[in-house]
């Protein structure tokens, strides 16, 4: 079960620096990591600043958070996230000035007697291992953590882990996933098919080097669109027009954005009206319907 402990520090209220809290539950370490997260460049003043940290240490990372709720009672709020190296102490933020959540802050928005978030407020979050049965009963089979605020995951099969962020949206086909390569300079977005549209119903083949995505759009249009670890230059654009306004093609829009990719299309299975399903093929260099099936009626 999730823990946290709930903290007013009266002198974050205050805004001094270099001075011990006087709550004698926050040690200087923990004074040192919420000064950290107040010295990030993130100015919004007018917001309630809540601090939370992560118990455990996540992929070598010690990972502190500063979310400004929008109100004492709202459930979403800004954030940046601090991930610091704990062997050579370098660090990276992950910045959301949209709107966050977790599975972690709503079990405080929404738990008995709340009374609201105030200003200094600190909790401590065990974290949620993506390997640790967290997963929602639909998607046993997902590397990725339904209830995992954020996970480390090689993704496009280079040997490198991606840091996933969980948007706790709760769809369909589970949460989506934004997806960001971590480099020197701080996180890189990978805003393309297939990393723009990972879910909880993402298949991952390291063995193949394969992606599977599906997507949902109520009862009527399921898509499974495969990708493959091979690098290729996209010259032809076209989308089926039976593919238009589905879920498949509103991915092949996204991906025929692109000049060059290292994951290329292989194959869609558009289902559609609940009774057949029609299976496209990347054929020289333009996809092709290779096959149709009306599996209801085959039965």
């Amino acid at each position: 079960m999730k823990t946290c402990i709930s903290i007013l520090i009266a002198l974050l209220l205050l805004g001094c620096k270099g001075k011990q809290p006087s709550n004698s539950n926050i040690n200087s370490a923990d004074y040192a990591w919420i000064n950290t997260l107040k010295e990030l460049p993130m100015k919004n003043d007018s917001l309630i600043n809540v601090y939370f940290k992560y118990n455990q240490i996540i992929n070598g990372y010690e990972v502190t958070g500063r979310w400004m709720p929008f109100d004492p009672h709202s459930e979403t709020g800004y954030l940046i996230m601090n991930f610091r190296d704990t062997i050579n102490g370098n660090s990276f933020q992950y910045v959301n000035t949209e709107k966050y959540n977790s599975y972690d802050t709503d079990n405080i928005t929404f738990s008995k007697d709340f009374e609201g978030y105030r200003n200094g407020d600190v909790y401590y979050f065990d974290y949620s291992f993506p390997d640790a049965n967290d997963s929602n009963e639909d998607f046993n089979n997902s590397p990725i953590g339904y209830h995992t605020p954020f996970q480390f995951l090689d993704v496009n099969f280079d040997g490198e882990k991606e840091l996933l962020i969980n948007d706790w949206g709760r769809y369909q086909g589970g949460n989506h996933y934004a997806v960001y390569k971590i480099t020197t300079d701080g996180l890189l977005l990978m805003d393309y098919p297939p990393f723009n549209r990972i879910n909880n119903s993402t298949e991952f083949n390291a063995e193949t080097k394969q992606i599977r995505l599906q997507e949902f759009d109520g009862v009527f249009d399921y898509s499974v669109v495969v990708f493959s670890d091979c690098a290729t230059r996209i010259t032809n654009r076209a989308i089926p027009t039976r593919l238009t306004n589905t879920t498949s093609g509103y991915i092949l829009e996204k991906y025929y954005q692109q000049e060059q990719t290292d994951l290329k299309l292989d194959s869609i299975y558009q289902y559609g009206n609940q009774d057949s399903v029609y299976v496209y093929g990347v054929v020289g260099n333009r996809l092709a319907l290779i096959n149709s099936i009306e599996y209801l009626k085959a039965i």
